[in-house]
C-alpha cells in the first residue's frame, strides 16, 4: 500500500513539473511561433498619442530651434555660448529623426 502512494506522490509531482515546463515554454514562445496559429496572434488596439501631445512637441522643437538658431546665426556670442545651440540643434532633429515607437 505505501509502494502505491509513493508512486502516486511521484507521479503528482512529475505532473506538476511537467506543467510548469509547458508553461515556461508557452511563455517564451516566439511571435513567429504564435503567428502560425490558427488566428494569429490577437495584436493590440493601435494607440495614437493625443492632440496636445502632438501640439507641445511642435511648439518645443519650434521654440528651442530658434533660440539655438538666434545664437548660431548672430555673432553677439561667444564660441563656448554657441556649443548648446549646437547641441540643441542636434537633439531637436535627432528627436523628429527617430523611427516611431
Amino acid at each position: 500500500m505505501t509502494t502505491v502512494i509513493l508512486w502516486l506522490m511521484w507521479l503528482g509531482i512529475a505532473v506538476l513539473v511537467a506543467l510548469a515546463i509547458s508553461r515556461f515554454v508557452a511563455a517564451r514562445r516566439e511571435p513567429a511561433v504564435e503567428a502560425m496559429r490558427v488566428g494569429g496572434p490577437a495584436k493590440p488596439p493601435e494607440r495614437k498619442p493625443p492632440v496636445a501631445y502632438q501640439a507641445m512637441t511642435i511648439v518645443v522643437s519650434v521654440v528651442v530651434l530658434g533660440a539655438a538658431l538666434y545664437v548660431i546665426l548672430s555673432a553677439a556670442y561667444a564660441e563656448d555660448t554657441a556649443k548648446w545651440a549646437y547641441g540643441a540643434v542636434g537633439t531637436v532633429v535627432g528627436f523628429w529623426l527617430k523611427p516611431p515607437g
